[in-house]
């Protein structure tokens, strides 16, 4: 359990810690501190007041002169907010190195760029909070320009969804590589979803059809499908569905079965998934081979290698 030293509750005044966060690349910890503000009621409420940085041993080493402190990333910087609103990065020594010219920075943690924002004048008007974001290498220079309408926090694969398109409208979407701070998909797009464990991506137009793309920004099928669902990580496919039917799909960019059947049931771990056409059902493999024909009157279910119930005719 933490506890603050006699220097650093010296430093910080009468302010109490609110939180103390955990310790990063610097081995400081950020803590937020409030201060007791009387009520007219006679109580009191903690408001917000600033943010420091301690050292394991409890002591201050970034004295409390900012409104929001970051944590330190590998590349020895830290996000903060000043008074004003203005945003940059600081070194360990508190010195500032990113000046501050953004409405919004966010951390590079083991990355070489980071999320920045700056306020949209031209929509100013509409709204005070309205930003633009982009990005920036740890040099401050601006490899993204700060004109898309919002960038996520990058996945597992280091990609983040950026979007564009004017205040009050949907925006359209598209995908960065945060480890080169290169556009892999132009936001051209309606939706973009990933699944946890794939390195690919699927991509909306706004006419309803559904692709896929991969980390690299490759292509993997233009916008063809109707859906494509059911992303299973063991064997890397996706079921793709074109009108009413279905058929399987890999993230290598193959069609393993065209979309021709009315159900494929969930792969078992032998690698082996039902299928139905009509009232008829077979078994298909994740390679897409019939490895028993449509020809069956009832659902089947596996164990192992070995079938559950018996096949009836």
């Amino acid at each position: 359990m933490f506890a603050p030293s006699q220097r650093t509750k010296s430093l910080i005044y009468e302010q109490a810690l609110s939180h103390v966060y955990e310790f990063d690349y610097a081995g400081l910890a950020v803590v937020h501190l409030t201060r007791k503000t009387p009520c007219r009621d006679g109580s009191f409420r903690d408001e917000p007041r600033a943010s420091a940085m301690i050292t394991r041993c409890g002591n201050v080493a970034i004295r409390p002169h900012f409104t929001y402190l970051g944590p330190f990333a590998k590349n020895g910087l830290a996000a903060f907010q000043a008074e004003s609103g203005a945003s940059g990065y600081i070194d360990i020594s508190g010195s500032i190195i990113i000046e501050t010219k953004f409405s919004y920075c966010g951390d590079f943690g083991d990355k070489a760029f980071a999320i920045v924002a700056v306020k949209n004048d031209q929509y100013a008007v509409r709204s005070a909070n309205e930003n633009k974001y982009g990005v920036i290498d740890d040099k401050g220079i601006v490899v993204i320009e700060p004109e898309h309408a919002f960038i996520e926090s990058p996945d597992e694969n280091g990609i983040s969804k950026i979007k564009a398109g004017p205040y009050g409208h949907s925006p359209t979407k598209g995908l960065i590589n945060m480890k080169t701070g290169r556009v892999i998909a132009e936001p051209i797009y309606g939706e973009i979803y990933s699944r946890p464990g794939s390195k690919t991506y699927i991509v909306k137009r706004y006419d309803g059809k559904y692709g896929l793309i991969d980390d690299s920004g490759r292509m993997l099928f233009e916008p063809q499908f109707d859906e494509i669902s059911s992303f299973d990580k063991r064997y890397g496919i996706y079921v793709s569905k074109v009108g009413e039917k279905y058929g399987l799909i890999n993230d290598s960019g193959q069609i393993l079965f065209a979309a021709k059947l009315d159900e494929i049931g969930g792969f078992t771990d032998n690698g082996l998934a039902y299928v139905r056409l009509g009232d008829k059902y077979g078994l298909i493999d994740y390679r897409g081979n019939l490895v028993m024909k449509i020809k069956y009157g009832g659902r089947y279910s596996f164990w192992g290698q070995k079938l559950w119930r018996k096949l009836e005719r």
